[in-house]
């Protein structure tokens, strides 16, 4: 598959898992009033379980059961993802006057075109899917 289709196809589970994060981010600031940073880190959680189901299985059409590895490597690039976006964010919100919203839209993005989704590439490529060859 070209790597631009995977890249749309990662970028549609990109918008699902980013609804699915500014959705908690707004249930529990605005709707429980949990403070901006502390919500943050719950809402970034539910955003990286979507990520990595949706990633494997829709954008890189991984059907191999390396579950566990992937997951592994995955968690290690999304803990970097997750503190980068944790530093990012919470220096927009010292640097700024912006709604959290639009920032978190904003910092989410940088890190997963410029770290996240370069990394993931090696994750589920081809090679090292269990596809049995032809002979």
């Amino acid at each position: 598959m070209p790597r631009w289709i995977t890249l749309l196809r990662s970028a549609g589970v990109g918008l699902f898992a980013t609804g699915t994060d500014l959705a908690l981010l707004a249930l529990l600031v605005s709707g429980l009033h949990v403070p901006v940073r502390l919500a943050s880190v719950a809402a970034l959680t539910s955003g990286m379980a979507v990520q990595f189901v949706g990633n494997k299985l829709l954008a890189f059409g991984d059907r191999s059961n390396r579950w566990l590895a992937q997951g592994v490597q995955f968690l290690g690039v999304e803990t970097l993802g997750f503190l980068l976006n944790i530093a990012l964010y919470d220096l927009a919100l010292t640097h700024t006057t912006l709604p959290y919203f639009p920032l978190r839209l904003a910092t989410t993005s940088l890190v997963y075109f410029f770290v996240c989704f370069p990394l993931w590439l090696r994750i589920f490529k081809p090679e090292a899917r269990a596809e049995p060859q032809s002979s």
